[in-house]
């Protein structure tokens, strides 16, 4: 909560020491290969008699997704917790350590635990993917995935997460382009969430999980526009407020990350206030919160730690650090290919030679990092620069991936990145072709490769 003391105030130089410690050091682990973190994000949608998409289903209400979710924690309860209710967001907690969570339009959310190896992060997902499908299929629901769902369109999916977090959130993306509906309720992602590593590596694997984003936008593309853009989710963040989305300014193997990042944190828009009854009130695109430490706010006070670490919560660059690296630029994709980014990430951040290779190919398009993700989103692997850099970097991250300890990876999702290279990269596909392609086709068609990741014979 904000203070009227502007003694009791937090100081940019203790911002600056919360930023480090919460953002760098918590959960930073050692080892040269670290654990793996997965958050894919899904679309319950209701399927008609002839496999097409009906509706979407709500949260709440009969036959929606707590209903669901709530008989499925019946069911199971050694596998999954009851329903928690925190300020209006329920939540379900599994007894390996993940969560069920929900977007704002109502889409599912698996975070996992942290893994010491991808392959039991991918054994958790299939486990969680194959209940949560059994309890959707009882009210003749799929969990669909791909960067948007083409179907509905954001403006009738209300808003059904009641903290006030996200009300305040809805108002301030409305100030500024009416796309956030779009990114709140009606877009998923994969988060391929990876180590820092010790001192040696943090700079390292900072500088390419930013410069290997707008590459990761165009290479999973997953949500093909009417208009002949690849990643209509990535288009939604990029009109969206630039101080908290994106990249920082400074981006290369030179610049201290914390600096890099502490900087960025004061110049971003303050993006909601909290007062001193509970309630909240939106910010004001263009008051950042190094304004406020410096002048306070009127009619509201001067931020306090609390206040900084609610702030931290708000941003959305392509890369977020939270005790590790939070990779933010992949579409949410279909079970064929859902583990392919998570198997290239790691083996270019945490094999040394691809990792080395993979940042000296790459360190020529640090200044230009704005650019590379609106042409990745615009045109992804068609663009020729993109498309050679992927060309490049992606085999060395197999390769990487490939050299990691034996059993790091399970041998179905080292083939599979090997046949997602071989098939889409080296060939400047994406998914958004197949995709584009099987809606040509029809909704059901369509339907079925944002489940499965295939196509009709």
């Amino acid at each position: 909560m904000p203070t009227c003391d502007p003694t009791t105030a937090v100081t940019v130089e203790e911002a600056r020491e919360r930023v480090r410690v919460t953002c760098f050091t918590a959960l930073r682990g050692e080892a040269p290969v670290g654990h793996v973190g997965l958050e894919p994000e899904l679309f319950p949608i209701r399927v008609n008699s002839s496999g097409e998409p009906g509706e979407r289903l709500m949260l709440y209400g009969n036959g929606g997704v707590i209903e669901a979710m709530d008989a499925l924690a019946a069911a199971q309860p050694d596998w999954i917790g009851q329903r928690r209710d925190g300020g209006g967001s329920p939540s379900y907690r599994l007894a390996n350590g993940g969560r069920i969570t929900f977007e704002p339009g109502g889409q599912v959310e698996h975070s996992t635990a942290p893994h010491r190896c991808a392959a039991s992060a991918a054994e958790d997902v299939e486990e969680t993917s194959a209940r949560l499908r059994m309890a959707f299929g009882d009210s003749g629901a799929v969990l669909a995935a791909g960067g948007v769902d083409r179907w509905h369109d954001a403006s009738a999916i209300p808003q059904q997460l009641n903290a006030p977090r996200y009300h305040s959130m809805a108002a301030y993306y409305d100030l500024i382009d009416r796309r956030g509906r779009t990114m709140m309720r009606n877009s998923a992602s994969t988060q391929v969430n990876l180590d820092f590593g010790g001192d040696g590596t943090l700079k390292q694997r900072w500088c390419l999980g930013n410069l290997i984003s707008p590459l990761t936008t165009a290479t999973f593309a997953a949500s093909p526009s009417e208009e002949g853009s690849v990643s209509e989710r990535a288009l939604a963040w990029q009109v969206l407020d630039p101080s908290r989305t994106g990249f920082p300014v400074r981006i290369c193997r030179q610049e201290n990350p914390i600096d890099t990042y502490v900087d960025a944190v004061l110049s971003a828009s303050v993006m909601m206030f909290w007062r001193l009854d509970g309630s909240a009130s939106i910010g004001e695109p263009g008051f950042s919160f190094g304004q406020w430490i410096s002048g306070g706010r009127e009619g509201i006070g001067w931020p306090t730690e609390e206040d900084l670490d609610y702030h931290l919560t708000t941003l959305f660059f392509e890369v977020r650090p939270r005790g590790f690296l939070e990779l933010r630029s992949i579409e949410a994709l279909p079970e064929r290919w859902r583990f392919v980014p998570m198997v290239l990430l790691a083996g270019l951040l945490y094999d040394e030679k691809a990792s080395d290779q993979g940042l000296a190919s790459l360190e020529s398009i640090g200044r230009e990092l704005p650019l590379m993700w609106r042409n990745a989103a615009h045109q992804g692997l068609a663009d020729s620069r993109l498309a050679e850099l992927a060309c490049t970097v992606w085999p060395l991250a197999l390769e990487g991936a490939k050299r990691l300890p034996e059993g790091y990876f399970r041998p179905q999702d080292l083939d599979k990145a090997d046949t997602f290279v071989e098939q889409f990269i080296l060939r400047g596909r994406m998914p958004a072709d197949e995709l584009r392609s099987a809606l040509e086709s029809g909704p059901a068609a369509a339907l079925r490769w944002m489940v499965e990741g295939t196509v009709a014979a």
